[in-house]
C-alpha cells in the first residue's frame, strides 16, 4: 500500500516470475483486475478496522462482478511494478462498488468497475 484515504487506496504490486499463469514472461492482463480487487479488499479492511478496532479477524470478500472493463494491452510482463488506484464509489450493506485503474510505467493497462461482496 502506497497510501489511502477513506474512499481511495493506491497499491504497488507485481506479478512474480513463476506465477502459475505466466508463460514466456507474461500473464494475461485480466490479472491486473485481480490485483485491483485485492487492493479494494485492503481498503475495505482498513475501513472496518477503523470502525471496529477491537476486531482481530479480517472479513472474507468475494469479487461479485466486473463492469466496463478495458484492457489496454493483451499481456502484462512479470516482475514489473504495477500501481492500482482504487476508488470506493458506493457501499450498500455487504456490497461495495469500486472504480479502478491499473498502470505500468505510468501508462494504463486496465480499468473498470467492479463489485465486492462480503
Amino acid at each position: 500500500m502506497v497510501g489511502h484515504s477513506e474512499t481511495t487506496i493506491r497499491c504497488l504490486g507485481c506479478v512474480p516470475e513463476g506465477h502459475a499463469c505466466a508463460a514466456d514472461g507474461v500473464v494475461p492482463t485480466v490479472l491486473a483486475l485481480e490485483f485491483a480487487a485485492q487492493a479494494a479488499a485492503v481498503l475495505l479492511e482498513l475501513r472496518r478496522q477503523a470502525e471496529e478496532p477491537e476486531s482481530k479477524c479480517p472479513e472474507k470478500g468475494y469479487l461479485a462482478s466486473l463492469r466496463a472493463v478495458t484492457l489496454e494491452i493483451p499481456d502484462l510482463p512479470v516482475g514489473r511494478e504495477l500501481f492500482a488506484d482504487i476508488r470506493l464509489e458506493t457501499r450498500v450493506g455487504a456490497m461495495a462498488l469500486f472504480s479502478a485503474r491499473v498502470t505500468l510505467d505510468g501508462e494504463p493497462v486496465a480499468s473498470g468497475r467492479f463489485s465486492v461482496s462480503n
